[in-house]
């Protein structure tokens, strides 16, 4: 369960909740005026998650270009003079 803690928590338990996010990797939740402001994890994750989302967006790319050059095959592709064609 993620944790969630005020930025006056942070402030007076800042070393024990740095301990807390690189020891068990779950994120905590930074709270000003019981408003989200910030997140807190450890770097391994940060790293993971930052992989993951890279990953991701590759794969997505794939698949926008795949999906050009199957249109492109099939005839549906059209000649643009400049790129504010495109709109």
């Amino acid at each position: 369960m993620q944790k969630v803690v005020s930025v006056s928590d942070l402030r007076q338990n800042a070393a024990k909740l740095l301990g807390e996010v690189q020891g068990n990797h779950d994120p905590c939740l930074i709270l000003s005026r019981s408003r989200p402001v910030a997140v807190l994890m450890s770097a391994t994750a940060f790293e993971e998650m930052q992989e993951r989302l890279r990953r991701l967006e590759e794969a997505e790319l794939l698949r926008v270009v795949e999906e050009g050059e199957a249109e492109f095959r099939a005839g549906k592709a059209r000649r643009l003079r400049s790129l504010k064609d495109l709109r």
